[in-house]
């Protein structure tokens, strides 16, 4: 046993005195010294388990101890230096370059972000007058009341006093969408409500407006606000006013400008009409149903 010790032993610093480093590319003759110096690494681990057995009464206990110690101490060194060769050998791994994603656009269909004020909702009951500041350039106001089929009207000021328009006059329950301060004058301070029963006047941006993708057909009830969007707008075909209540369908620019007044009857209607080229909203004026299908040019 002893003389296969001392034979490990000097195979383990044989192997560390041979054993070099450089910066250059690893060669053949340095990986057989790697694996070389892990074998004896690993056969010194294995004989260490049979020194620390009962020696026997013949034996040298402090002998035995010395050959552990030296055996234990090249088993050591034998480990490192094999760890630090192949560590060395291992070729270190070049990260792979990475591809930056280019930027892509919205989709269109994807709401964006923006700053708009948060709509104002007045309520009430009865007769009323109201100061209000519309802080939108061009809005919609959106009216509900009248449930009780009584006598229904709401009629807005400017700051001056001025009458500018009776948003409704009714004596049916009403629910509909009125254009507010289009005309670049007129600007809301005040709305004076006729009513029995409760009331909801709601002002929102022209953005808040239905939408009407050209070419195509938009069904609505009673009055509305449409903003156009898609192609080029050419023919309109409305039909509506089946009950022979007051029906008019109004065109406007995107800024608001009245353009034409598309319609305009108090008996059941069905035609075709010219859209100009700029022609970005529609305002209808109706009791019931309607239909408009719009070209495009």
């Amino acid at each position: 046993m002893k003389g296969l010790l001392f034979v490990i032993l000097g195979l383990a610093f044989s192997a560390l005195a041979c054993t070099t480093f450089t910066s250059s590319a690893p060669s053949e003759s340095a990986n057989q010294t790697a694996i070389f110096q892990t074998q004896v690494a690993q056969a010194v681990r294995t004989i260490i388990p049979e020194l620390n057995k009962e020696s026997s009464p013949t034996e040298d206990k402090f002998e035995k101890t010395k050959i552990a110690n030296q055996t234990q101490n090249a088993a050591y060194y034998a480990t490192l230096n094999a760890n630090a060769t192949l560590r060395a050998l291992t070729p270190t791994a070049t990260p792979k370059p990475t591809n930056t994603p280019k930027p892509t656009n919205t989709p269109t269909n994807t709401p964006v972000p923006t700053n708009t004020p948060e709509p104002i909702i007045l309520t009430g009951t009865g007769d009323d007058i109201i100061d209000v500041e519309n802080k939108f350039n061009i809005a919609i106001v959106h009216i509900i009341g009248n449930e009780a089929s009584r006598h229904f009207a709401v009629v807005n000021y400017d700051a001056n006093g001025k009458y500018l328009d009776l948003l409704v006059n009714t004596s049916e329950p009403y629910d509909g969408i009125r254009p507010l301060d289009f005309d670049s004058d007129s600007h809301t301070t005040r709305f004076e409500i006729t009513a029995n029963g409760e009331w909801t006047i709601e002002i929102l941006p022209i953005s808040a407006a239905h939408q009407f993708k050209i070419p195509g057909t938009f069904e609505g009830t009673d009055d509305d606000v449409i903003v156009l969007t898609g192609a080029t707008p050419d023919l309109a075909t409305i039909e509506g006013n089946s009950s022979g209540n007051h029906f008019a369908v109004i065109s406007y620019s995107a800024s608001g400008e009245y353009l034409d007044l598309l319609v305009n009857t108090s008996d059941s209607y069905s035609g075709k009409v010219i859209l100009t080229s700029n022609a970005a909203i529609l305002e209808v004026k109706a009791v019931g149903h309607w239909i408009i299908d719009i070209t495009s040019r």
